[in-house]
């Protein structure tokens, strides 16, 4: 669970940073002790690695040796070992750009089978399955968003004020207003509520497009989800009156030695 706690802090903060607010000298102290907490976790994580038995013609397997060995040549080794490369050395080259980090992601499938497990052994998996479902939309709308004020930026942000200007505060450009912006209008286009301007350049067209398209992604995938539940839900509630009498009947085996 902590090691997917780092792969969801990774998977927020990297692409915000990049889209409305680069490390700086004020941030600075936060974004690296964070960045770095979160790497030491990874590398943890191998270190875990090393010591985790596994199951060979179904006998568990704790010797040391044969344990490191048979991590080092699996591909879960090598992706642990790609997610923690040391790109952020470039820091020093090119300045702050926290989309060297990218690769960071690729641990994220420590995250989904954290899921699949708590799924597999909770008392509560629709619980569980609702959850991940919100917070994959959380995050499609988050992406969505900080990809939508990277493309307005580079075309020309404000120029044309197509959806929206470019915040700005005394203090200057006012980031979290900026991000709420990108958030509310991204919302407004994959939920096809409606109520955007009409698109006039080629950026702008080909960006109503992929929402519509990514839209009719996000509303099959809602469907299907909310379908399955329902008929294991329907299928669990057909089976309940067999179980009492199927365990019964597997308790008789056992004591008869059947």
């Amino acid at each position: 669970m902590i090691v997917s706690l780092a792969c969801l802090y990774n998977l927020w903060v990297i692409i915000y940073r990049f889209a409305f607010r680069e490390i700086d000298a004020s941030t600075i102290l936060v974004w690296f002790c964070l960045d770095y907490f979160a790497d030491f976790l990874y590398l943890m994580d191998i270190l875990v690695h090393f010591r985790t038995g596994y199951l060979e013609d179904g006998v568990l397997q704790t010797d040391a040796v044969k344990l490191r060995q048979h991590y080092m040549n699996s591909t879960t080794f090598y992706i642990d070992c790609l997610c923690l490369l040391p790109l952020d050395f470039l820091y020093l080259s090119i300045g702050f750009n926290s989309i060297l980090r990218l690769s960071r992601l690729i641990k994220m499938y420590r995250f989904w089978a954290f899921m699949d497990r708590t799924e597999r052994h909770t008392n509560y998996p629709n619980f569980v399955r609702s959850s991940y479902l919100i917070h994959t939309l959380l995050v499609v709308f988050h992406w969505n968003g900080c990809v939508f004020h990277l493309v307005l930026k580079n075309d020309g942000f404000g120029s044309k004020n197509w959806v929206y200007s470019e915040s700005q505060s005394n203090e200057g450009p006012d980031h979290v207003k900026a991000y709420l912006q990108s958030y509310y209008w991204c919302t407004l286009a994959l939920t096809t509520i409606g109520d955007l301007p009409r698109p006039r350049s080629k950026p702008e067209y080909l960006f109503v497009i992929f929402q519509m398209q990514l839209y009719i992604f996000i509303f099959c995938s809602i469907f299907g989800c909310c379908k399955s539940g329902l008929i294991d839900e329907c299928g669990q509630a057909r089976y309940h009156p067999y179980k009492d009498k199927t365990n019964c009947l597997r308790c008789y085996f056992e004591q008869k030695s059947m």
